[in-house]
């Protein structure tokens, strides 16, 4: 049980670099988006400083989607005092991530992301 323990860590793992990696170069990400690499990086580091048994990244990873989806549901039904807490806990996460970059850089990818995002509703895609 340890090795398949050790092995889903290690995915763990991946899934919190790759998806924070996905935030500092993909700079139109939702906030959604946003905080599921914080969930993955947080129940990595968490998982090694209390010592929890690696064997719970099994269910931590599927749970990491699952936030994101309630999330999505969260903000997008503006859901008063919960919306604006994970939008705050989300820009803050993505500007440490960010940090070094322009922040016109920035906007401009947001801003051509939601245009993006538009025009692909109005095609009803």
């Amino acid at each position: 049980m340890q090795i398949i323990g050790y092995i889903s860590y290690g995915v763990l793992i991946f899934f919190a670099i790759a998806w924070t990696r996905g935030v500092r170069t993909e700079l139109g990400l939702g906030i959604p988006t946003i905080l599921g690499a914080l969930f993955f990086v947080i129940a990595a580091i968490a998982l090694y400083i209390f010592e929890i048994p690696k064997i719970h990244s099994l269910w931590l990873l599927p749970s990491g989607f699952a936030f994101v989806m309630l999330c999505n549901f969260i903000i997008s039904a503006k859901i008063p005092l919960l919306s604006g807490i994970l939008k705050m806990v989300g820009s803050f996460f993505s500007s440490l991530v960010r940090t070094g970059i322009p922040k016109e850089q920035i906007e401009t990818a947001q801003h051509l992301s939601n245009v993006e995002a538009v025009e692909n509703w109005q095609k009803g895609k």
